[in-house]
């Protein structure tokens, strides 16, 4: 099935109440057991499992077009003028049917195409839109955003596969480099249950609970910090 909300709540178990992930409108799900109003799903961007409400849930569509900017508005009417009657976040899928100079029509209504265009190739940029967004265990959107699912998201929009949790990040991506080497644009540290982006040599780019926001924060200061509670740096991986 289908994703048929901006954000979809993915929970950990059935009666709980702990968010394990998110999954955005347009994305694919599959559905292995549906009990009441909850359905147990997996999404087939990233294998991720748990648990949802089936009324975010609609008949599979096909989709052409993503969203690139933090939100996007929809319009009933090729109209700014218009009130909106759906946003949608960063990284949504939609199908477009129409195109004109200015919109998109989409089932769902008009999006102004410059929400859905303007990605760049630098995933540390696309990163870089979530500064100041609130930080949020299981967060996987600018409404909230944890570490892991802000390097997900960044990866995503340059079109880069990558796995939902920190520990698997740490194991597949990119190749490992020594602790102490120079620090480039792109590099990702690794600390038990976190992840960083270097934005640039002396400048870290992360979503954390210290700060409860994505944030520029200096390297060194950020090391000695989170040594303090999860211990030292395991991993700087460069893709």
């Amino acid at each position: 099935m289908q994703v048929a909300v901006p954000v979809l709540d993915l929970l950990g178990s059935k009666d709980g109440d702990a968010l394990a992930s998110q999954l955005l409108f347009g994305e694919l799900v599959y559905v292995y057991e549906t009990s009441g109003d909850i359905c147990w799903v997996q999404n087939a961007c990233d294998g991720y499992v748990g648990y949802v409400n089936s009324s975010g849930l609609n008949a599979t569509s096909t989709t052409n077009k993503r969203v690139t900017s933090k939100f996007a508005h929809v319009y009933p009417q090729p109209s700014f003028k218009k009130m909106p009657t759906l946003i949608l976040p960063y990284q949504s899928s939609v199908r477009a049917l129409e195109e004109s100079d200015d919109y998109l029509e989409t089932p769902q209504g008009f999006i102004n195409k410059r929400h859905v265009c303007g990605q760049t190739k630098d995933f540390v940029h696309e990163a870089a839109r979530f500064l100041g967004t609130p930080y949020l265990w299981g967060g996987r959107s600018p409404f909230g955003v944890d570490c892991s699912g802000l390097v997900q998201l960044a990866l995503m929009a340059v079109g880069r596969d990558c796995p939902r949790d920190s520990d698997m990040q740490m194991s597949e991506l990119g190749r490992a480099v020594e602790l102490d080497s120079p620090f480039d644009r792109g590099d990702l540290l690794f600390w038990k249950g976190h992840v960083g982006l270097v934005f640039d040599a002396h400048t870290l780019l992360h979503a954390n609970a210290h700060h409860m926001a994505t944030v520029l924060e200096p390297i060194d200061k950020a090391i000695r910090r989170i040594a303090e509670t999860d211990g030292p740096v395991l991993a700087h991986k460069r893709l």
